[in-house]
Protein backbone atom coordinates (compact mmCIF):
# COMPACT_ATOMS: atom_id res chain seq x y z
CA UNK A 1 0.00 0.00 0.00
CA UNK A 2 2.77 2.31 -0.45
CA UNK A 3 1.63 4.28 -3.49
CA UNK A 4 -1.48 4.36 -1.83
CA UNK A 5 -0.35 6.29 1.29
CA UNK A 6 1.67 9.07 -0.50
CA UNK A 7 -1.70 11.06 0.45
CA UNK A 8 0.33 11.40 3.83
CA UNK A 9 2.97 13.59 2.81
CA UNK A 10 0.81 15.73 0.93
CA UNK A 11 -1.31 16.89 3.72
CA UNK A 12 -1.23 19.49 6.24
CA UNK A 13 -1.22 17.80 9.76
CA UNK A 14 -2.03 19.50 13.31
CA UNK A 15 -1.11 17.75 16.66
CA UNK A 16 -2.06 19.37 19.78
CA UNK A 17 -2.49 18.77 23.46
CA UNK A 18 -2.95 20.13 26.62
CA UNK A 19 -0.48 20.57 29.67
CA UNK A 20 -0.07 22.65 32.97
CA UNK A 21 1.95 24.76 33.82
CA UNK A 22 2.40 25.50 38.26
CA UNK A 23 2.83 29.47 39.05
CA UNK A 24 6.05 28.69 40.30
CA UNK A 25 7.45 27.21 37.23
CA UNK A 26 6.54 30.84 36.08
CA UNK A 27 8.53 32.66 38.19
CA UNK A 28 11.74 31.95 36.80
CA UNK A 29 12.96 34.55 34.14
CA UNK A 30 12.97 32.88 31.09
CA UNK A 31 10.92 30.15 29.82
CA UNK A 32 12.07 27.89 26.62
CA UNK A 33 9.80 25.95 24.62
CA UNK A 34 12.45 22.75 23.18
CA UNK A 35 11.96 20.92 20.66
CA UNK A 36 14.89 17.74 20.10
CA UNK A 37 13.27 16.86 16.95
CA UNK A 38 10.89 18.54 14.80
CA UNK A 39 10.28 16.43 11.44
CA UNK A 40 9.79 18.75 9.95
CA UNK A 41 7.78 22.22 8.64
CA UNK A 42 6.09 23.26 11.77
CA UNK A 43 4.33 26.44 12.80
CA UNK A 44 4.11 26.16 16.49
CA UNK A 45 1.64 27.86 19.08
CA UNK A 46 0.98 28.17 22.39
CA UNK A 47 -2.71 28.88 23.80
CA UNK A 48 -3.22 30.46 20.57
CA UNK A 49 -0.02 32.74 20.05
CA UNK A 50 2.74 31.54 17.44
CA UNK A 51 5.97 31.13 18.50
CA UNK A 52 7.90 29.82 16.07
CA UNK A 53 8.42 27.76 13.29
CA UNK A 54 11.11 25.15 12.20
CA UNK A 55 12.18 23.86 8.94
CA UNK A 56 15.03 21.51 9.47
CA UNK A 57 14.48 17.77 10.42
CA UNK A 58 18.57 18.05 11.96
CA UNK A 59 18.20 20.84 14.31
CA UNK A 60 17.39 21.44 18.19
CA UNK A 61 14.79 24.12 18.23
CA UNK A 62 14.16 26.63 21.78
CA UNK A 63 11.60 29.16 21.57
CA UNK A 64 11.62 31.87 24.91
CA UNK A 65 7.86 31.47 25.38
CA UNK A 66 7.31 32.62 29.03
CA UNK A 67 4.65 35.54 27.85
CA UNK A 68 2.61 32.81 26.08
CA UNK A 69 2.22 30.84 28.79
CA UNK A 70 -0.09 30.83 32.02
CA UNK A 71 -0.58 29.26 34.83
CA UNK A 72 -2.73 26.14 34.80
CA UNK A 73 -4.02 24.91 31.42
CA UNK A 74 -2.11 25.64 28.46
CA UNK A 75 -2.28 24.30 24.94
CA UNK A 76 0.15 23.77 22.28
CA UNK A 77 -0.47 23.07 18.83
CA UNK A 78 1.96 22.31 16.28
CA UNK A 79 0.28 22.74 12.64
CA UNK A 80 2.87 20.70 10.27
CA UNK A 81 2.98 21.37 6.06
CA UNK A 82 2.89 18.56 4.32
CA UNK A 83 6.37 17.77 3.15
CA UNK A 84 5.93 16.23 -0.16
CA UNK A 85 3.74 19.70 -0.97
CA UNK A 86 6.74 21.79 0.60
CA UNK A 87 9.24 20.39 -1.77
CA UNK A 88 7.54 20.95 -4.75
CA UNK A 89 7.10 24.74 -3.54
CA UNK A 90 11.29 24.74 -3.06
CA UNK A 91 11.54 23.39 -6.37
CA UNK A 92 9.13 25.89 -8.73
CA UNK A 93 12.39 28.63 -7.24
CA UNK A 94 14.23 27.27 -9.61
CA UNK A 95 14.14 27.42 -13.21
CA UNK A 96 16.10 24.21 -13.86
CA UNK A 97 16.03 21.10 -12.72
CA UNK A 98 18.21 21.21 -9.25
CA UNK A 99 18.39 17.84 -8.42
CA UNK A 100 18.36 14.15 -8.83
CA UNK A 101 17.23 11.56 -6.94
CA UNK A 102 16.39 7.81 -6.20
CA UNK A 103 13.39 8.39 -3.88
CA UNK A 104 9.91 8.78 -4.82
CA UNK A 105 10.08 12.57 -4.21
CA UNK A 106 11.80 13.38 -6.68
CA UNK A 107 12.27 17.02 -5.09
CA UNK A 108 13.54 15.87 -1.50
CA UNK A 109 17.07 16.73 -1.76
CA UNK A 110 15.39 20.43 -1.58
CA UNK A 111 14.45 19.61 1.99
CA UNK A 112 16.39 18.77 5.46
CA UNK A 113 14.24 15.97 6.56
CA UNK A 114 15.51 12.24 5.65
CA UNK A 115 16.02 11.11 2.30
CA UNK A 116 15.34 7.84 2.68
CA UNK A 117 11.68 9.08 4.09
CA UNK A 118 11.04 9.77 0.32
CA UNK A 119 11.46 5.97 -0.34
CA UNK A 120 14.93 4.42 -1.02
CA UNK A 121 15.48 0.72 -2.60
CA UNK A 122 15.39 -0.69 0.85
CA UNK A 123 12.29 1.10 2.72
CA UNK A 124 9.45 2.39 2.14
CA UNK A 125 7.95 5.89 0.84
CA UNK A 126 6.86 7.10 4.07
CA UNK A 127 6.57 11.13 4.41
CA UNK A 128 5.93 11.31 8.25
CA UNK A 129 5.71 14.54 10.02
CA UNK A 130 5.49 15.47 14.01
CA UNK A 131 7.37 16.11 17.34
CA UNK A 132 9.28 13.03 17.04
CA UNK A 133 11.52 13.82 19.75
CA UNK A 134 11.23 15.66 23.36
CA UNK A 135 8.95 18.17 23.82
CA UNK A 136 9.69 20.49 27.28
CA UNK A 137 9.84 22.97 28.97
CA UNK A 138 12.97 24.92 30.30
CA UNK A 139 12.47 27.09 33.00
CA UNK A 140 15.81 29.50 34.53
CA UNK A 141 17.32 32.53 35.71
CA UNK A 142 19.61 32.76 32.42
CA UNK A 143 21.03 30.39 29.99
CA UNK A 144 24.49 30.00 27.87
CA UNK A 145 23.71 29.59 24.36
CA UNK A 146 26.95 28.92 22.40
CA UNK A 147 30.47 29.40 23.05
CA UNK A 148 32.89 30.23 20.24
CA UNK A 149 36.38 30.69 19.52
CA UNK A 150 38.44 33.29 16.88
CA UNK A 151 41.98 32.42 16.69
CA UNK A 152 44.46 34.89 15.28
CA UNK A 153 48.13 33.74 14.45
CA UNK A 154 51.21 35.53 15.53
CA UNK A 155 53.00 35.97 11.34
CA UNK A 156 56.08 33.15 13.47
CA UNK A 157 53.17 31.03 15.24
CA UNK A 158 54.74 31.57 18.28
CA UNK A 159 51.43 32.51 19.86
CA UNK A 160 48.00 33.07 19.09
CA UNK A 161 45.28 35.49 20.00
CA UNK A 162 41.87 33.50 21.07
CA UNK A 163 39.06 35.55 21.27
CA UNK A 164 36.24 33.89 23.63
CA UNK A 165 32.59 34.98 22.69
CA UNK A 166 29.83 33.22 24.85
CA UNK A 167 26.10 33.96 23.82
CA UNK A 168 24.13 33.96 26.78
CA UNK A 169 20.44 34.87 27.77
CA UNK A 170 20.06 36.92 30.60
CA UNK A 171 22.06 39.36 32.17
CA UNK A 172 25.06 38.69 34.77
CA UNK A 173 28.66 38.43 34.77
CA UNK A 174 30.21 35.15 32.54
CA UNK A 175 33.77 33.59 33.60
CA UNK A 176 35.88 32.90 30.51
CA UNK A 177 38.89 30.37 31.07
CA UNK A 178 41.40 29.16 28.74
CA UNK A 179 44.64 27.98 29.45
CA UNK A 180 44.59 28.40 32.89
CA UNK A 181 43.71 31.85 32.98
CA UNK A 182 40.00 32.89 33.50
CA UNK A 183 38.35 36.49 32.89
CA UNK A 184 35.65 37.62 34.11
CA UNK A 185 33.15 39.30 31.77
CA UNK A 186 29.79 40.99 32.46
CA UNK A 187 26.88 39.72 29.43
CA UNK A 188 23.68 40.97 28.35
CA UNK A 189 23.65 38.36 25.67
CA UNK A 190 26.94 38.43 25.02
CA UNK A 191 30.48 38.16 26.74
CA UNK A 192 34.14 37.99 25.14
CA UNK A 193 37.19 37.83 26.47
CA UNK A 194 40.47 37.61 24.87
CA UNK A 195 43.77 35.38 25.68
CA UNK A 196 47.25 35.33 24.50
CA UNK A 197 48.46 31.78 24.52
CA UNK A 198 52.30 31.38 23.50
Amino acid sequence: NEIKARWVGETDWVIEREFDVSADFLKEPFVWLRLEDCDTFCTVYINGEKVGETANRFLRYDFEVKKFLKAGKNTIRGVFEGPESRSKKEVSKYKEQYCISNCFVKDMCLIRKPQCHGGWDWGLCQMIVGFCGDVKLIAAPARLDYVYVDQKFADDYSSVEVTVTAETCGKGEVKLALNGETKSVSSDGKAAAVFTVK
